[in-house]
């Protein structure tokens, strides 16, 4: 990862983030990703670890809240921030952890873009995820809240991998999270799905108002289809914990909450190896912003429940 080279070295977060764009990633022997991505997921096994008694999980129904509410709450807070400069002399002898390309300001180097031109395992898609996408959103965050790069502060902003908090075994999902405070653990989680295995309808789909409480009972106590297996996944996950999260699969992300509501699926705005975006922003803001504003909002807001 370099500074571009006609970038300022100063500059503010902002800024930074309005460019910010996830790399498009392949296979190296198989297809692209905007084509596996447009595939229906096979269906996913069924996971016996994953029943529960009656009345274990109460969510009984999910709503979709308007994509302009959410996007008019995200200007508003972007609006009300304070530049938070950045000066790339704060990053000596350190990588700088802002690994997402924004023109102006960051660029990929060579080992970058062949890394995201041989994603292939699902190791390779989780660390793609975390170092360039999380640990950049981290970093925004740790400048706009203003923490030293060292501090505690700062490290209860670095996303951590805890698919350990859910034990299906060979799951196609992984979950990270901030990890918080003693006080307040885990205030966010994102759930992470491969394109290849929960693909653009299948996140449509899931993003569409659900009722799971029936005359036989709450059908998330036996999940039975891979929306019902991930809202289960998500209910277990979040109790007693935040109530903030996001579910991605890289080309599309979803903002939500544990009071039984999510966004619509933005689409990501991508970079292909030329320098362009393959999609236009999302009613003023890439995918980035929104999960930053999302963090953010989580932060300020989030309780156990």
């Amino acid at each position: 990862m370099a500074a571009d080279p006609d970038s300022k070295m100063v500059f503010t977060i902002q800024e930074y983030l309005s460019g910010a764009c996830l790399p498009t990633f392949r296979r190296s022997t198989t297809r692209c990703l905007t084509t596996a991505s447009r595939l229906r997921a096979l269906t996913w096994p069924e996971y016996p670890e994953l029943q529960r008694p009656h009345g274990a999980r109460p969510l009984k129904e999910v709503e979709r809240s308007p994509n302009i509410k959410f996007t008019a709450l995200a200007e508003a807070y972007f609006s009300s921030l304070q530049p938070a400069e950045l000066n790339a002399s704060d990053y000596i002898d350190k990588e700088c952890p802002l690994r997402l390309a924004s023109p102006r300001y960051v660029t990929y180097e060579t080992d970058d873009v062949w890394f995201f031109k041989n994603i292939d395992n699902e190791q390779m898609f989780v660390t793609l995820v975390q170092e360039y996408v999380l640990n950049t959103v981290s970093e925004s965050l740790r400048a706009i809240r203003r923490h030293a790069l060292d501090s505690p502060e700062a490290a209860a902003l670095r996303f951590q991998n805890v698919s350990r908090l859910c034990t299906a075994h060979h799951a196609r999902w992984d979950i990270f999270a901030l990890p918080g405070t003693p006080e307040r653990q885990f205030p966010f989680f994102i759930f992470l799905v491969s394109p290849e295995e929960f693909g653009i309808q299948d996140m449509m789909d899931f993003t569409e108002p659900c009722w799971f409480e029936n005359a036989s009972g709450n059908k998330l106590n036996k999940p039975s289809d891979m929306y019902q297996t991930l809202w289960a996944v998500i209910s277990d996950t979040c109790k007693g914990h935040g109530r903030f999260f996001a579910v991605t699969n890289y080309v599309q992300w979803t903002f939500a909450g544990t009071m039984a509501y999510t966004t619509y699926a933005f689409e990501t705005t991508l970079m292909k190896s030329d320098g362009t975006s393959t999609t236009p922003l999302n009613l003023g803001f890439n995918t980035i912003q929104m999960l930053t504003f999302w963090i953010q909002h989580a932060l300020k807001h989030s309780q156990a429940g």
